[in-house]
């Protein structure tokens, strides 16, 4: 990795799972790193697309966005080249996927300016990371998008946990279907969760393997925002 690279790569904070062995990240952008030295990190085809968006704020989330990606990429997997050179493909409902790291799954998320990366050797891998906010229509929003089960216990409360349960729901639903490769359009309720004491359970997923295939974590890494992660060996 090169200086300039390993710099940029020293901003991101990196996290474990106890117990499990995924890797995992998380940067803020806090608007000191010039685009242009991000640029510099994206492939040729990824720089061809920066002048497309017409909004800087729109133009600064992707280059920041898929730039750090590679870096985290490129860490995680301990890639000797540059990180623009990482054959790292992105699709419409589909996993991300790095073409030269071919066994390692990949998740990435984004709230607002703080960036999550997640990757792991085995399994299906998903993470999603929502900030802290007060959802003023969250019981409304919670009976048309989630389980009548999950919408009571979110009817049940009153802000801020109101707020944090459903952002806890929709965000778990969230990293699910990103493992599976699926985007919200297939159904949010594809996971469905409870608690049990101080527990968290998933209940069901649409389709084979069973829900008890997938365990579910969610850990205090960034202040001020919800962070999920869900994984599902692969079969034996």
């Amino acid at each position: 990795m090169k200086s300039n690279e390993a710099d940029l790569a020293g901003r991101m904070q990196f996290c474990a799972l106890e117990g499990f062995e995924g890797r995992f990240a998380w940067v803020r952008d806090d608007d000191s790193l010039p685009s242009d030295h991000l640029i510099e990190i994206l492939s040729h085809a990824e720089r061809a697309k920066v002048a497309a968006y017409t909004v800087p704020e729109e133009q600064r989330h992707f280059v920041f966005r898929r730039a750090y990606q590679r870096l985290f990429v490129a860490r995680a997997t301990g890639w000797q080249g540059a990180a623009k050179s990482l054959a790292l493909v992105h699709g419409v409902d589909q996993r991300p996927r790095c073409d030269d790291a071919p066994g390692f799954r990949l998740s990435f998320s984004s709230s607002v300016k703080t960036y999550l990366f997640g990757g792991c050797d085995r399994g299906c891998l998903g993470v999603d990371i929502e900030q802290e906010r007060i959802i003023a229509d969250a019981t409304a929003m919670a009976h048309r998008f989630f389980t009548a089960a999950e919408a009571r216990a979110v009817a049940d409360l009153s802000d801020p946990e109101r707020s944090r349960l459903f952002l806890t729901f929709w965000s778990a639903k969230e990293a699910g279907l990103k493992a599976m490769g699926r985007g919200v359009e297939s159904g949010l309720n594809t996971f469905a969760f409870a608690r049990d004491q101080n527990q968290w359970v998933i209940l069901h997923v649409d389709k084979p393997p069973p829900a008890s295939a997938w365990s579910m974590h969610l850990p205090g890494w960034c202040l001020g925002h919800i962070v999920a992660v869900l994984h599902r060996p692969d079969p034996k």
